[in-house]
């Protein structure tokens, strides 16, 4: 929903008569091949926890179990792909291009359907593979005729496919070993691995935030000729910085409450749990404040300012998860102290990260240091 109103407040023309319109995009979508095939890649990534909800959620388990022949089940589901990716086509409809909106729908669908779980063996995981290129460069070469037979053989024969194999565990996660080394250093690989499988669609979230804050620091810098103070990179980095630092917070903390009798019989301490939490917290967000130093050419100076930047974050959202019982009271604190920052940060410059700091030690130094449940 987020996405799709989005597009729909850009669509309105609130902005005035220079907004851009449908018709104008989907000539923009037909001149440049970067744009539509941008566009085409965010929305089925955006778009794929939705697409694999109405795959496996547990509310149409009932489809499963009744007697149905199995093109209705598999028409359901296209159906619900068609719904959910029609949007990005519009466009070409609107500007008069009925074969290439046509064509983009029909390689959406395709490419959701390749994403989507329900794969057996090597072969199937070189059909996905081969799906989502052959389509991808299909719409890039702007052979609309072909994608639109491509992109209809595509899902039919892997909505049939994956209808009949996603409830299947899969053997590749399955057998994966990631666990190694001594107490500190498997617990830590334990959680990862645990929040690596059960946790796909957050992780993919939290890593399409983590492009877009990249995008935005780009963005800063070509209005600035290329340069941005580090004021600046504070208060643009923020955002993604304190919204991934919460999606990962969260996830970790599902994690620790999935295993939370097993490590309770193993004599392993919540306290050493969420220790672990907070070392791949820290890790994961380090990555994107480096990320955005080499996007910005940060200097030397700046290293020190972001890591003190990311490492509050990190103990703030770990201490705001873990004390908060629901994950909607956990947005709404991040959110209030994201606004803050951004204020405080371009006010006055590096000085409030003491501050930040101070608060991330009060929040999650409290959640570090003792041994209760989370919330």
């Amino acid at each position: 929903m987020p996405a799709v109103l989005i597009v729909a407040v850009a669509g309105g023309g609130l902005y005035g008569d220079t907004t851009l319109t449908f018709s104008e995009l989907g000539v923009l979508f037909d001149q440049n091949a970067w744009l539509r095939a941008t566009v085409f890649t965010l929305w089925v990534l955006v778009m794929a926890p939705a697409a694999r909800a109405g795959l496996l959620s547990e509310g149409i388990d009932y489809l499963r179990w009744l007697p149905l022949p199995r093109h209705l089940a598999v028409s359901h589901l296209l159906g619900l792909l068609v719904l959910l990716h029609a949007l990005p086509a519009l466009p070409f409809f609107a500007a008069g291009l009925p074969a290439h909106g046509i064509g983009m729908l029909a390689a959406l669908v395709g490419v959701a359907t390749s994403l989507l779980p329900g794969a057996r063996g090597a072969v199937d995981q070189a059909s996905r593979v081969v799906g989502v290129v052959g389509l991808l460069g299909l719409l890039w070469l702007d052979l609309w005729g072909p994608a639109i037979a491509a992109g209809i053989v595509v899902a039919v024969l892997r909505g049939s496919r994956v209808w009949r194999l996603a409830p299947e565990h899969s053997f590749w996660r399955g057998s994966t070993r990631m666990v190694w080394g001594g107490a500190w250093c498997s617990m830590a690989s334990a959680q990862a691995l645990l929040t690596w499988r059960t946790e796909a669609a957050a992780l993919s979230r939290a890593l399409l935030v983590s492009a877009l804050g990249v995008f935005l620091i780009t963005l800063v810098l070509r209005a600035n000729q290329g340069s941005i103070s580090e004021s600046a990179l504070l208060v643009t980095s923020t955002p993604p910085i304190a919204a991934v630092s919460l999606m990962l917070a969260l996830v970790l903390k599902r994690s620790r409450a999935r295993v939370d009798w097993l490590m309770r019989s193993l004599g392993v301490s919540r306290r050493r749990e969420r220790i672990c939490s907070f070392v791949l917290l820290l890790g994961a967000t380090s990555i994107l404040a480096a990320l955005c130093l080499y996007v910005s050419s940060g200097a030397p100076a700046q290293i020190a300012t972001m890591g003190v930047h990311t490492a509050a974050w990190a103990l703030l959202t770990l201490g705001i998860s873990s004390r908060s019982e629901q994950d909607v009271r956990s947005a709404s604190i991040t959110l209030a102290l994201t606004v803050l920052a951004v204020f405080a940060i371009g006010i006055g410059g590096h000085a409030p990260l003491g501050a930040e700091l101070g608060l991330g030690l009060l929040a999650g130094g409290r959640a570090l240091l003792e041994d209760g449940t989370d919330a």
